[in-house]
């Protein structure tokens, strides 16, 4: 539990809190959790601590899913599509949260379907089809697949 932090797709969240309660809260779940405002203000949420959940943007969503990951020091973040429903803006705070994880040597697990996301993040792409391993290596090098071209990219 200590070892793998997960931000999912979407999620139920308790919309009567406020961001700075749900940390709170899940911090309880950790034997050693960081300090929940440190972890607030590492994610950019440092002036929505005290917002209700339920009036939190899509993207501010994501940070505080992101946010919920990373209450201990994982070394690994599997991340669900964490481009879906964010804006632009948001998208390259989140951009930038991932790439800090990958400096600070920690495994950065994803899925998405954002190809800008994924070239941007410049990283090694793993393509599944249907539980196999259709193709891996660079970005550039996978998009070229012919296999992944016909399954996927539909050029």
């Amino acid at each position: 539990r200590n070892r793998i932090g997960i931000v999912l797709q979407s999620t139920a969240d308790a919309g009567d809190l406020t961001v700075q309660e749900t940390l709170s809260h899940f911090a309880k779940y950790y034997s050693a959790p960081r300090d929940v405002e440190e972890v607030i203000n590492s994610v950019g949420l440092d002036e929505k601590r005290g917002a209700l959940i339920r009036t939190l943007s899509g993207g501010q969503r994501k940070l505080l899913e992101m946010a919920r990951a990373l209450m201990v020091e994982p070394e690994m973040i599997m991340l669900d599509e964490p481009m879906a429903g964010v804006n632009p803006a948001l998208k390259q705070s989140l951009l930038e949260h991932i790439k800090e994880l990958r400096t600070e040597g920690k495994t950065v697990l994803f899925v998405e379907h954002d190809m800008d996301f994924v070239r941007r993040l410049n990283c090694k792409v793993t393509v599944l089809h249907e539980g196999s391993v259709l193709a891996e290596g660079s970005f550039d090098h996978v998009t070229q697949n012919p296999d992944v071209i016909d399954v996927y990219l539909g050029r």
